[in-house]
């Protein structure tokens, strides 16, 4: 799951005045540092993305992803679980921020978070009921309760 955020996000970033992409220093350090699987690294990073750009879920997401990898379970999984929530909340149909709100439910998942899990997953199939992938969450935190 980290490698995979890690390279997918280099194809993401934010849109400047010109049309070309661009991101903060901070953030730009931090995916190199997940790169480097350096995490602790990467955490200092996007804290200091999160301090600058509070609103940045991206940025949430990878320093969850990143405090559970380095054994902070409890703020990691807090962050992720907010992470899903916002994107899921700026949802108006499947689109990009979907797929971003089930990489996070997937992290939660993978960190053994399933009641953090349910309610983004459910939500996400409330979202939109005919895409299987939130359907595949729903059904893994699911069983994993039971």
């Amino acid at each position: 799951m980290w490698r995979e955020m890690a390279m997918d996000s280099r194809r993401r970033g934010r849109v400047g005045v010109d049309g070309r992409r661009m991101a903060s220093i901070a953030m730009e350090q931090g995916m190199a540092a997940a790169r480097a699987h350096s995490p602790f690294a990467a955490a200092d990073w996007f804290r200091r993305e999160l301090a600058a750009n509070p609103s940045n879920l991206e940025a949430k997401a990878w320093l969850g992803q990143s405090l559970c990898v380095v054994g902070q379970m409890v703020e990691g999984q807090a962050l992720l679980r907010e992470a899903a929530a916002a994107l899921l909340d700026l949802l108006r149909g499947p689109d990009a921020a979907f797929a971003r709100a089930i990489e996070v439910i997937t992290g939660l998942q993978q960190w053994g978070d399933m009641e953090g899990a349910l309610e983004p997953s459910r939500r996400a199939v409330a979202v939109a009921p005919e895409d299987a992938r939130g359907q595949r969450v729903l059904a893994i935190s699911c069983g994993q309760l039971n």
